[in-house]
């Protein structure tokens, strides 16, 4: 029987701390307004109530006008084999034999970059097909295993402190607006994956009236 979820775990593997700043990130810099601060606060909690993130990204994209539905993808910055460390070998609930791959993306909507995301995954426990997948294409984490219907489960998540004034001379918001942290398991509680995600002020690249 696999061992539940446990928060604790993550505190003490250090999987709990944001990334730094991503140097490839383009260098808009939408306002804030009082209108938009409040709609990723509400996408925050939405992301961290989610089954998938992807799928609330695509949502975001298409509601405010960035792109069609179903744009969003994963630009590559690393996907290779990492050794894993004795917390996060525990996290994962790993065997001896088990390997870990690394996959580090940009998710990008029409040349908006929403998110940067690393993704420790164990490919034994997934289809073959779908490890492929994650070698091979640009698809997101989220759409390539939606059909194994994984338990997401939040592991804690951070803010930035956002501008609370409105209009032209609000304050540049930073790059990083929040992060999130979640542990994706099997419906028999065995974990596939970890991802830490920090989601970027190109969220707020819509136009406004």
């Amino acid at each position: 029987m696999y061992r539940p979820f446990n928060i604790l775990i993550f505190v003490a593997a250090g999987l709990t701390a944001p990334l730094i700043a991503d140097p490839g990130i383009a260098a808009a810099r939408p306002a804030a307004t009082v209108q938009s601060i409040a709609e990723i606060s509400t996408l925050r909690e939405e992301i961290g109530r989610a089954a998938s993130a992807t799928q609330v990204l695509d949502r975001w994209c298409a509601s405010h006008h960035m792109a069609p539905a179903g744009a969003v993808i994963a630009e590559k910055i690393a996907n290779k084999p990492v050794s894993a460390t004795a917390q996060l070998r525990r996290a994962l609930q790993l065997d001896a034999s088990d390997r870990v791959q690394l996959r580090h993306v940009r998710l990008r909507c029409n040349g908006h970059i929403l998110s940067v995301a690393r993704l420790w995954y164990v490919p034994s426990r997934l289809p073959a097909f779908m490890e492929a997948s994650l070698q091979q294409t640009d698809a997101p984490f989220g759409k390539i295993v939606a059909p194994l219907h994984l338990d997401r489960k939040s592991a804690g998540s951070s803010s930035a402190c956002l501008p609370k004034g409105g209009g032209p001379t609000a304050k540049t918001p930073p790059r990083i607006l929040f992060s999130q942290r979640a542990l994706m398991s099997r419906a028999d509680g065995l974990p596939i994956a970890y991802v830490v995600e920090d989601y970027q002020r190109g969220l707020l690249g819509f136009a406004r009236d």
